[in-house]
């Protein structure tokens, strides 16, 4: 009787190990959407007035300032801070410049034509 059931369960694993024809189906090539990036508004600078405040000029600078603007403030930088300032602005334009590098190959990969892989055996 054992027999008898081991006989049909072959068969059924044998049919499964049986490869139907080799079928190939050429890839259709389709068109993404075209990539539309935002307008970005270009950067607005504004100027920038530098005064040296040295211990010779001090007192001249403080009168011009008080007759030009009504009050005295000055915001000091010591020359380490000025540096730091500097290197500060390199850093953000070297980001800047690597994401619009970034950006660039997003717009190449979603413009290039897009080929739509073969079902495979009737999927």
């Amino acid at each position: 009787m054992k027999k008898l059931l081991l006989i049909p369960l072959i068969l059924t694993l044998a049919a499964c190990a049986s490869a139907g024809p080799k079928v190939f189906v050429a890839p259709e090539q389709l068109d993404r959407a075209k990539f539309v990036a935002p307008e970005v508004a270009p950067a607005q600078q504004m100027n920038i007035e530098w005064t040296i405040i040295t211990k010779d000029n001090v007192e001249q600078k403080m009168a011009e300032m008080q007759k030009k603007t009504g009050s005295v403030t000055f915001f000091a930088l010591t020359a380490q801070g000025y540096q730091n300032l500097s290197i500060n602005t390199s850093e953000l334009r070297r980001y800047i410049q690597q994401q619009n590098a970034v950006i660039a190959a997003l717009k190449k990969y979603y413009e290039a034509p897009v080929i739509k892989e073969p079902a495979k055996n009737g999927q």
